[in-house]
């Protein structure tokens, strides 16, 4: 009771009409403070039901994370139908790490199956773009997330030439089928702020699903 700040406490005195010295903030008694919580249930028409609040919370969550990555989404996808569905909030704890558990297993759904659909041919295509060159200290991986260079008759036949080797790695939109749109976009984002070395220490499915994701975003970008 004592974290309570004053101003709420001021508050609720001036919505019951009370002066600030006439009644004092105190702990209630346990049984006191469950008829409360009844009350205050009743009055917004909120049913306290913690089955139903997970169910609730979890579908909408497993259905916002095939499109949206960021946890503070998928949070705010739950806190949203949870309001509408008017069912008493759970603690942000719990909706974290239900987020966190439902996106890690969606994810893992997607990593397994794009890199289920990779031959031996494509696995080492692939890894050869995190292997860095000794003289230029960069890999082809870096090139993949090489920004266009202002337009110019050299720049546009060095895009060209990488447009050329993008399209020699693989059919990365066959390997990408059913990975939402969003995802591919996430996945990319993800490798595009990770180096070379980090990638390599990345779990094989993964790392296989986001240098695709990544040579598709390159691939399909605007150049000029």
């Amino acid at each position: 009771m004592a974290e309570v700040p004053a101003a709420v406490a001021g508050h609720v005195r001036q919505v019951l009409g009370l002066a600030d010295d006439e009644v004092a903030l105190r702990q209630a008694a346990s049984a006191s403070a469950k008829r409360h919580r009844a009350l205050v249930r009743k009055r917004l028409g909120v049913a306290y039901e913690a089955a139903r609040v997970r169910q609730v919370a979890e579908a909408a969550i497993r259905r916002a994370v095939q499109s949206k990555d960021n946890p503070a989404d998928l949070i705010n996808v739950a806190l949203e139908k949870l309001v509408r569905e008017r069912c008493e909030l759970p603690g942000y704890t719990t909706l974290d790490a239900m987020a966190a558990s439902i996106r890690a297993e969606v994810n893992t759904g997607f990593f397994a199956m794009v890199a289920g659909r990779l031959d031996r041919s494509a696995r080492a295509r692939l890894a050869r773009l995190l292997v860095v060159d000794p003289v230029s200290r960069r890999s082809e991986f870096d090139r993949l997330k090489d920004v266009a260079k202002a337009a110019s008759l050299g720049k546009f036949k060095q895009r060209s030439a990488l447009l050329a080797d993008l399209d020699a790695i693989g059919p990365t939109g066959v390997w990408l089928q059913d990975v939402p749109a969003g995802k591919v976009a996430h996945f990319a984002g993800q490798a595009r702020v990770t180096d070379a070395a980090d990638m390599r220490k990345v779990g094989a499915d993964k790392q296989l699903t986001l240098l695709a994701c990544t040579r598709s975003r390159a691939g399909s970008a605007t150049t000029w």
